[in-house]
C-alpha cells in the first residue's frame, strides 16, 4: 500500500496517478472544442490527484500511528502495574509480567490489525469521496462551457468531400 521505495504498481499513490477518466488520447482531434474540453478535464483531474495524494500522506501516518496506539492502550494497565513494582527482583517481575501480558494480549495484534484495515477501507472511501463529485463537477463545467461556444462549421469540408468524390466516380 505505502512501498518505502521502488514501485510495485500496487501502491496507493501509484494507483492515483494511473487514474483518468478520459482513457486514451487520439492522435488527431477534429474539434477544437473537444480538445479543450479534454484538456480542462485533464487539468482539474491533476488538481484532485495532487490534493489526493497530500491527503494520502496524511491518513498514511494516521494509519500507522493506529497500530502504536491500539498496542499502548492494550498494554498501558501492564505498564502503570510493573512501573509500581519496586525492591529487589522488581525487574524481572516487570520483565516477567510484560511477558505475560503480550503472550495474553495476542488479540491486540488482531485488534491493531482491524484497525488499520478500517483506516484502509477509510482511504479508500475517502479517494471515492474527492474523486468522484470533483471531477463530475469538472464534467459539468466543461459541458456546459462547451455548449456556450459556437459549433464549427464543416459545410466547406462536406463541400470538399463531395467534389472528391465526384472526380473519384469519373
Amino acid at each position: 500500500m505505502f512501498p518505502v521505495s521502488g514501485q510495485t504498481g500496487m501502491s496507493v499513490q501509484e494507483q492515483i496517478d494511473k487514474f483518468t477518466i478520459i482513457q486514451s488520447q487520439p492522435a488527431y482531434l477534429r474539434s477544437s472544442v473537444v480538445r479543450h474540453i479534454q484538456t480542462f478535464i485533464r487539468l482539474e483531474e491533476a488538481k484532485l490527484k495532487a490534493s489526493l495524494i497530500r491527503e494520502t500522506v496524511e491518513l498514511k501516518k494516521d494509519i500507522y500511528l493506529s497500530i502504536i496506539k491500539t498496542i499502548q492502550n492494550e498494554m498501558a494497565p501492564c505498564y502503570e502495574e510493573a512501573a509500581a513494582l519496586t525492591g529487589i527482583g522488581s525487574m524481572k517481575e516487570r520483565q516477567n509480567m510484560l511477558k505475560d501480558t503480550v503472550e495474553k494480549k495476542q488479540d491486540m495484534f488482531a485488534k491493531a490489525k482491524k484497525e488499520v484495515l478500517q483506516k484502509l477501507d477509510d482511504l479508500k472511501l475517502n479517494i471515492k469521496k474527492v474523486l468522484e463529485p470533483g471531477l463530475k463537477k469538472a464534467m459539468d463545467l466543461s459541458l456546459s462551457q462547451g455548449s456556450n461556444v459556437k459549433m464549427m462549421d464543416v459545410s466547406r469540408e462536406i463541400d470538399q468531400m463531395e467534389a472528391l468524390l465526384k472526380q473519384l466516380s469519373d
